[in-house]
């Protein structure tokens, strides 16, 4: 019994040491690089499962759909990024025409001789 003991152990161990070192050797996901999606990219692959989801669902005799796309959380999803992109885009332009502003205020009172030093 003592043998089959000693071989047990040894081989947890040679198991344990495999284990180790695969898990050294192998790419953690933390180790890649971030993929970078866009948000309309993430919108056209939500409308996509939408889209599937109303299809999957559709009557064969009339052609009719049981369940809308409209109706589904990917569909609100795309809705809802959409809305805030245009947020943002609405002011990064009044970001702009502020930066823009400033640089034509800036040029007037430098023509003027006035300086911000």
């Amino acid at each position: 019994m003592g043998k089959i003991q000693e071989w047990y152990d040894a081989w947890l161990i040679e198991r344990a040491n495999e284990a180790r070192e695969n898990k050294m050797n192998s790419k953690k996901p933390e180790d890649e690089a971030p993929k970078v999606r866009f948000p309309s990219d993430i919108v056209k692959e939500l409308r996509a499962r939408a889209m599937q989801c109303e299809d999957s669902e559709r009557d064969f005799l009339t052609g009719l759909s049981t369940w809308p796309k409209e109706s589904t959380l990917e569909w609100a999803a795309a809705d809802l990024i959409q809305s805030h992109k245009r947020e943002i885009d609405h002011y990064e332009l009044m970001r702009e025409d502020f930066r823009s502003l400033w640089f034509d205020i800036r040029a007037a009172f430098q023509d003027l001789g006035i300086t911000d030093d």
